[in-house]
């Protein structure tokens, strides 16, 4: 009974430690403050400031600070868009007065997470074509605001 008590114990503590760990070496723990509305992973945000963590490799998680909403959303690592990279930074594409969330470029500014294209994206991209891109940029552990 001990033993399995001592190997549930070690096994209880080496998994918080690689998760720890794991946690520690991601390149995503950002705030930015968001002017406008946007849609990311099929969910209306509203304007305000947010937070973006990393979870799993591909999963990052918007946190709004002001009425503390969170979603998750599945991401997979992607090229910035073109002139975007270089700093930490939220990606929108914006069609009018829709936005949408689609690139989170991480603290170093090269990495970068592409969020999945919903339906009602891929409406206006067969209406309208090309959108616009609309760049916010972020604060994170080491970067002051504005920097």
């Amino acid at each position: 009974m001990k033993r399995m008590l001592f190997t549930i114990v070690v096994a209880a503590v080496s998994f918080l430690a690689f998760t720890n760990a794991a946690n520690a070496q991601s390149d995503l723990d950002l705030r930015a403050t968001v002017p406008f509305s946007f849609v990311a992973n099929n969910h209306v945000f509203l304007a305000g400031e947010y937070e973006v963590t990393q979870l799993r490799p591909s999963l990052i998680v918007l946190h709004n600070m002001d009425n503390r909403e969170s979603v998750a959303a599945l991401t997979q690592y992607d090229r910035a868009e073109k002139g975007t990279t270089g700093n930490p930074a939220l990606i929108f594409h914006h069609y009018g007065d829709q936005y949408f969330l689609s690139q989170v470029i991480g603290n170093s500014g090269d990495e970068v997470r592409q969020l999945r294209v919903t339906a009602a994206e891929r409406k206006l991209i067969k209406g309208q074509g090309k959108p616009q891109l609309a760049v916010i940029r972020v604060t994170g552990p080491g970067f002051k605001s504005g920097d």
